[in-house]
């Protein structure tokens, strides 16, 4: 974190650790490896027990946890996409949201 934190660009560390993650994991897919994506951060109560038993000091904070090895057995791949949570060409604020909780303000309106 000394690291992340020397720039302007300090806040964009999880969008850094992300996307490395997201290229493990598909060159374990090549490799012919499962894996699995554990978050932790920003959730301090899952990161202090993996600090501890893998005795990471304090000013580094895990960001998340990845698994690699040989799948028991083989699951077709799933996706979350959803063609009504995709814009195309400009964002269309009138139309209709399910999964929006109501306790979210706009982002135009802080």
């Amino acid at each position: 974190m000394k690291l992340a934190f020397t720039n302007k660009d300090k806040e964009i560390w999880t969008q850094d650790c992300s996307a490395a993650i997201e290229n493990m994991l598909i060159a374990g897919v090549e490799l012919g490896l499962g894996s699995v994506w554990i978050g932790l951060y920003p959730t301090i109560s899952k990161c202090k027990p993996v600090c501890k038993v893998l005795n990471i000091p304090d000013y580094v904070i895990p960001m998340s946890v990845v698994y690699f090895g040989y799948s028991a057995e083989y699951k077709e791949p799933r996706t979350q996409y959803n063609e009504k949570r995709i814009y195309w060409q400009e964002y269309e604020p009138k139309r209709k949201h399910k999964s929006r909780p109501k306790n979210i303000k706009d982002l135009g309106s802080q």
